[in-house]
């Protein structure tokens, strides 16, 4: 029996070796799960802060784009209105121009028309 004991004995400081890595391994291990719970939660916190940067920074460039595009159909309205007035004028004149130069055939026409009325007035036809 005096083999068994001394068996014990040796087997003992393995099996309180084996519980002390054990215990260590659990202590370790909850560690590593406290680590990466907290790398997780620093990486949420991360993704979360970006989305709400590029949701900030999507708002001011919608925002700053709508006020151009008012600003440019502003522009555009502008533009065109002058762009009529501009056509409404050109034909103004041209109708006026067409007006005067039928004006002047017409008296031009008329005056050849009494001048030729005098002159066979005056040959008494």
């Amino acid at each position: 029996n005096a083999k068994q004991d001394r068996l014990k004995k040796v087997e003992a400081k393995y099996e309180s070796e084996m519980h002390k890595q054990e215990a260590l391994a659990f202590h370790m291990d909850n560690l590593e799960q406290g680590h990466i719970a907290e790398q997780r939660e620093i990486h949420r916190f991360g993704t979360i802060e970006r989305m709400r940067q590029n949701r900030v920074a999507k708002d001011e460039w919608t925002r700053s784009h709508i006020e151009h595009w008012g600003a440019n159909m502003e522009k555009r309205a502008d533009r065109e209105a002058f762009d009529v007035s501009f056509a409404q004028r050109v034909n103004q004149q041209h109708d006026n121009k067409v007006s005067s130069i039928r004006a002047s055939t017409s008296a031009e026409v008329r005056d050849g028309v009494e001048a030729f009325e005098a002159g066979v007035t005056n040959l008494g036809v």
